[in-house]
């Protein structure tokens, strides 16, 4: 089902010498290129031009500012949406949606 790919580098936080990120990994997913206004951590709405849908256990690499490698073209999370249908198997999958 999920038969494309990214490669994610997850965001660790601030360092004295800059952002840090974990060793990037790739996830099998699937891209959606398509321009939609969301709301990022701060409320704010932001324009995202892609979406990926990653099955549950990879949708918690992708935390916000993550850095993810998709269509040759580096990007970053600015917000996720998680889909659990609480044990029903229908169709659980996280959102994760790029500047």
């Amino acid at each position: 089902m999920l038969a494309q790919e990214c490669s994610v580098e997850t965001y660790q936080g601030d360092t004295a010498y800059g952002d840090a990120y974990a060793r990037s990994r790739s996830v099998p997913c699937i891209i959606i290129d398509q321009s939609q206004l969301v709301r990022g951590a701060n409320g704010d709405e932001q324009l995202s031009q892609t979406t990926l849908v990653v099955l549950l256990g990879d949708g918690q690499r992708f935390t916000l500012d993550s850095r993810v490698q998709v269509n040759g073209r580096r990007t970053f999370v600015i917000a996720k949406n998680v889909r659990d249908s609480a044990g029903l198997g229908l169709g659980d999958h996280c959102e994760v949606n790029l500047r």
